[in-house]
């Protein structure tokens, strides 16, 4: 059975902000009135960034560098604009 070890202190801290940031931006885009187009960007950008997160946490965890650290910390942010031009990309092949 493996056994599962802390991450390196400055890796959880990034990962505490990281939510922090996460969270309100993801509720606020909730409750936009657009249609939902602005929750299904964010949504896109959530699973992408944090698929990022857990392969750092899964592989990395007592040695992060700091591209990672400085990426967990605010990654998220364009991840967003990342997800806008691909969704906007993907309904324009879909027709929508």
């Amino acid at each position: 059975m493996m056994k599962l070890s802390k991450p390196c202190p400055k890796l959880k801290d990034a990962v505490k902000f990281s939510f922090a940031l996460q969270i309100p931006l993801m509720l606020l885009a909730g409750l936009a009135t657009d249609g939902g187009m602005i929750g299904q960007i964010c949504l896109f950008a959530f699973v992408g960034f944090n698929s990022y997160l857990l392969s750092v946490l899964i592989f990395r965890p007592h040695s992060p560098t700091k591209f990672d650290l400085f990426l967990v910390r605010v990654g998220f942010l364009p991840s967003i604009i990342l997800a806008g031009y691909l969704a906007n990309y993907i309904w324009d092949l879909r027709g929508y």
